[in-house]
C-alpha cells in the first residue's frame, strides 16, 4: 500500500482512480475554471514541479469527487482529527480501501450496511413514540378547545363592557 502524502500525489492518486488522462483533467479544469490548463502543467503538479494553485482545491475535489479534506488527508487522519463528517471518513475509507484492497470492500460495505440498518430500526422507533407524544398532545388539544372558546367569548363579553 503506497500512501499518498502529498496534494500532488494525492492529485494523481484521484486522477488515475477516476480514469482520467492528464489532458482529461486539464480540459475539466479549464471548462470549471476558464483558466487553460494543458496535460503539462497536470503533469507538473503531479511531480511536484509546480505547485497547485489555491483555486484549483475545489475544482479538483468537485471533479475527483471527493471532500477539500479528502484531498489532504488519509481516512485515519480525519478519523484523528475528530472529523464531524463520520459519512465523509467512510467515503474516504472506502475509496482508499478500493484502490488498495478491492476483495475487501464487500466486507466493509456489508459492515456499513448492517449498522445502518440498526440507525434505520431506531429511528423508525423514535418516529413511532413522536406519532404517539403527537396524537396525545393533539387529544388535549381537542378537549381544551371548549375552554379556550368559552374564554374566547368572555373575552369579547369584557370588550363589550369597556368600549
Amino acid at each position: 500500500m503506497i500512501k499518498k502524502t502529498t496534494l500532488s500525489e494525492k492529485v494523481l492518486h484521484f486522477r488515475l482512480l477516476n480514469n482520467l488522462s492528464q489532458a482529461d483533467l486539464g480540459k475539466k479544469i479549464e471548462e470549471l475554471t476558464g483558466e487553460t490548463c494543458d496535460r503539462h502543467a497536470i503533469s507538473r503538479y503531479e511531480n511536484g514541479k509546480r505547485k497547485i494553485p489555491v483555486n484549483y482545491v475545489p475544482v479538483l475535489a468537485h471533479i475527483f469527487g471527493v471532500s477539500i479534506n479528502e484531498l489532504f488527508y488519509s481516512s485515519k487522519e480525519l478519523k484523528q482529527q475528530g472529523s464531524t463528517d463520520s459519512l465523509e471518513v467512510q467515503i474516504a475509507e472506502f475509496k482508499e480501501l478500493a484502490a488498495d484492497n478491492p476483495s475487501a470492500i464487500s466486507k466493509k460495505a456489508l459492515e456499513v450496511i448492517e449498522r445502518a440498518q440498526i440507525e434505520i430500526q431506531d429511528l423508525k422507533r423514535q418516529a413511532k413514540l413522536y406519532q404517539k407524544d403527537a396524537k396525545k398532545y393533539k387529544e388535549e388539544l381537542e378537549n381544551i378547545k371548549p375552554f379556550i372558546k368559552k374564554i374566547g367569548k368572555y373575552v369579547e363579553q369584557m370588550g363589550a363592557y369597556t368600549d
